[in-house]
């Protein structure tokens, strides 16, 4: 599980540059740190792989290295394990035919 028990979780989801210039892949944030040769503070994600979020990768990066989502945890998780079929709509406005299936839970979610 990715868990630790405790009160440390991911605290928001975030698209980065991965595994090279040209491609996203979506990372959970897990916290901030300095790295020993930078006074600059780090942003440290973690991105998931699919099917298997347990294997996923770690990022260090600069906060201007990430682009910020209003996608939630549990949407995310929701994508990683299903391979990306199922996506927020967020993520599908502007597509036409093709690309993904809607949620329903997602969809019929009220905003605040």
């Amino acid at each position: 599980a990715l868990s630790t028990g405790s009160q440390h979780e991911f605290s928001r989801v975030v698209f980065v540059e991965w595994p090279r210039p040209g491609v996203t892949a979506m990372g959970l944030v897990t916290g901030h740190c300095h790295m020993p040769d930078s006074d600059t503070m780090k942003i440290v994600v973690y991105i998931p792989t699919v099917p298997n979020p347990t294997s996923g990768m770690l990022a260090i990066l600069d906060e201007d290295q990430v682009t910020e989502t209003d996608i939630t945890v549990e949407e995310a998780m929701k994508v990683v394990f299903s391979g990306g079929i199922i996506l927020p709509d967020m993520m599908l406005s502007g597509l036409r035919n093709g690309g993904g299936r809607r949620d329903p839970q997602l969809s019929e979610r009220q905003e605040p």
